[in-house]
């Protein structure tokens, strides 16, 4: 009997240890702070209060400042500096206006090649002394393409847009100007409804002198515009700066 009495125990205790409805329940609180303040939900029936903006952009004025930087030249300093104005005339559409301005000097591998460095023959190439890219002007059709928020913070939404240039200008080489094609990719983040970061992507199409087409040896006097080969560049700027809306 006692063994029987012992193995209904046991049989007692390892239901009540296993039954599913036996458990301890304890409340949780959390902080307010470190609930979340928004939720997503896949479906909306208005889907018109969800697309509200909080950077409404139809009928105001852009004012840029930035810094830029050339990803592929090879000979001249790649810094710029410069600006731009953009209106908005509705929340796609706009007109873009920028212009840049390159720093003057040459890059290290131009220095290199003053000196004869990495020529046969006791050689040298400057090519400070052939006309180059100095300024560029364009205006642009921007399409704004995406609006959306993303949250850095518990406590904060960041407004960002996506948007595409396409147009054209003129770019100053030496004493001359040329045309130039151009079709850019850009991206803003706002710090509030009024100021945004903006960092633009520019590929551009130009003709300019051939500064490898005739010797130019260090010492010698500056070429003329018309002394080069004509050669179509490719080129591309990578530039940040801060946008004031209006």
């Amino acid at each position: 009997m006692k063994i029987k009495a012992k193995i209904y125990s046991k049989i007692i205790l390892l239901l009540i240890i296993f039954n599913p409805l036996y458990s301890f329940s304890e409340v949780i609180e959390f902080a307010t702070e470190e609930l979340a303040r928004e939720s997503v939900l896949p479906k909306f029936k208005h889907s018109k209060s969800v697309m509200n903006k909080n950077v409404p952009l139809s009928g105001r004025f852009e004012l840029n400042i930035a810094g830029g930087y050339a990803l592929n030249e090879a000979y001249y300093n790649p810094v710029s500096f410069g600006g731009g104005a953009t209106y908005y005339l509705n929340e796609i559409h706009g007109i873009n206006f920028s212009f840049n301005k390159w720093a003057d000097g040459l890059t290290k591998y131009s220095e290199q090649l003053r000196t004869g460095e990495g020529l046969s023959n006791g050689e040298d190439f400057d090519p400070s002394l052939a006309p180059h890219a100095e300024q560029l002007t364009l205006f642009n059709y921007q399409y704004s393409a995406y609006y959306g928020k993303i949250s850095l913070t518990k406590q904060g939404v960041m407004n960002l847009a996506i948007y595409g240039l396409l147009g054209g200008g003129t770019i100053k080489v030496g004493e001359k100007s040329s045309f130039v094609l151009n079709v850019g990719l850009g991206q803003k983040f706002y710090f509030s409804k009024h100021v945004a970061l903006r960092m633009d992507l520019n590929l551009y199409s130009f003709n300019a002198p051939d500064p490898a087409s005739i010797p130019l040896r260090t010492g010698t006097a500056m070429k003329d515009y018309d002394d080069f080969e004509i050669k179509n560049y490719i080129s591309s700027n990578l530039s940040f700066g801060l946008s004031v809306l209006f």
